[in-house]
């Protein structure tokens, strides 16, 4: 019987877009880069296909992908001719629709259907990269139309938010930069179209149009929170990683020590007063041995378009104030609530080797420790990531809680790009 069960998955993990290996989320993976870290973030299956050769051939070659490119290419010349200072326009030109995002879809699920390096794409990228989580134990075929789907979804919702200032899930501090409609927007709109239209002969895929238009959209407005301090492993974070490397694991009860930034109310300050209070009680366990780092969590949040990173202030503050030493002290550059603070913190564990099976400690205040342990912030993790990013193994006391990574916390959402 147990053979003739390893025979029938043998010969389903055959058949395309039926069952994948479905190899999983690989750490050792490396991620690929396209230039720009807003892209990678927000539209990695866009990357895969513009970074694989073989892959970029295909799809440039495919006729029915090949008639939406051309479609959004005569969109964009109309609009560069037509359509100057009208918003809504600009954005229709270079707007996926239903009909482009259905079309798309069933050619890359017969592509991948058919061609092995389509397969590939999926099993040796999209799987292994974590950014798809969600769709994990999804076939191939199934998997690569999600993150298509989210792709298109994503680059759209940027026109609407950030073209034509529809507000965004937190309007106070994520919102577009200028009035719409009204003063120079129309004409930035409008610029934006005709240096695209002039750069065109260059787009030869058939999302790019719609890619560089969004890119532009974010690029204009000062939006590029996802990309900032990039590549932070290689920079804010490099002396931590390669301690981190040394590590002996079984010194220590905890994996790490999570400090939530706070970004101040006040235009020109750089550290929050509630954030100072819980880096002190983070050093406290720090220097207990509770865990050999501590995570710094907070990107550019407070008050609207501010300078200031929250992880870096407080990475500052510990070296200088505590004189802890820069190896301790991982950031997280780029969460903007306490639902993504959990989730990257996850995504810095998982990516970069930390036992993922050894819980953290998450040192705050005792009102937000109380809100974290609670069924509204539970919810509102449901609502805005679509899982819950811990699992909470117990309190230690009225400041800390000590909660497990979920794996789930790798996938991407391009819906809030700027930290995706």
């Amino acid at each position: 019987m147990i053979k003739h069960k390893i025979i029938v998955l043998w010969i389903l993990t055959c058949i395309p877009g039926v069952l994948s290996a479905q190899a999983g989320f690989d750490p050792d993976y490396q991620l690929l880069r396209s230039g720009s870290y807003v892209q990678d973030k927000n539209f990695y299956l866009l990357t895969v296909l513009q970074q694989v050769p073989h892959v970029r051939d295909i799809i440039g070659q495919n006729a029915a992908l090949g008639r939406v490119l051309q479609g959004k290419k005569e969109n964009l010349r109309r609009a560069a001719r037509t359509c100057m200072e009208n918003t809504n326009c600009h954005v229709e030109a270079f707007r996926m629709h239903d009909n482009d995002i259905s079309l798309v879809s069933a050619t890359l699920a017969d592509l991948c259907k058919k061609d092995k390096s389509f397969q590939q794409l999926v099993t040796k990228h999209l799987r292994l990269s974590g950014n798809y989580q969600r769709y994990a134990d999804s076939t191939d075929v199934s998997l690569l139309q999600s993150a298509w789907l989210d792709a298109a979804r994503g680059m759209n919702r940027i026109f609407d938010v950030y073209a034509l200032g529809q507000k965004p899930r937190y309007a106070h501090i994520d919102s577009v930069s200028y009035l719409v409609g009204q003063g120079t927007y129309p004409r930035l709109m409008n610029i934006s179209t005709n240096t695209i239209q002039s750069e065109s002969e260059s787009l030869t895929l058939f999302y790019q149009p719609t890619l560089q238009f969004a890119l532009t959209l974010l690029d204009i407005n000062d939006r590029d929170e996802a990309g900032r301090l990039e590549p932070v492993s290689e920079n804010a974070n490099q002396k931590t990683l390669q301690f981190l490397a040394q590590v002996d694991w079984k010194k220590y009860p905890y994996s790490v020590i999570l400090v939530q930034g706070a970004g101040p109310d006040l235009p020109g300050s750089s550290l929050d007063a509630w954030a100072k209070l819980r880096m002190r009680l983070a050093v406290q366990r720090y220097r207990q041995g509770l865990a050999p780092v501590m995570v710094v969590s907070g990107g550019n949040v407070h008050p609207f378009q501010t300078p200031f990173n929250e992880s870096m202030e407080m990475k500052k503050a510990l070296m200088s104030r505590y004189g802890i030493p820069e190896h301790a002290i991982l950031v997280e550059s780029h969460s903007r609530h306490s639902t993504t603070n959990l989730r990257n913190t996850a995504r810095l564990i998982y990516r970069h080797g930390i036992p993922a099976d050894k819980p953290m400690v998450v040192t705050a205040d005792m009102y937000q420790s109380k809100y974290m342990e609670g069924e509204i912030f539970t919810k509102r993790c449901l609502d805005e990531l679509g899982y819950l990013p811990h699992k909470t193994v117990r309190r230690l006391s009225p400041f800390d809680l000590v909660l497990l990574p979920q794996i789930m916390s790798l996938h991407t959402d391009p819906i809030d790009p700027l930290d995706p």
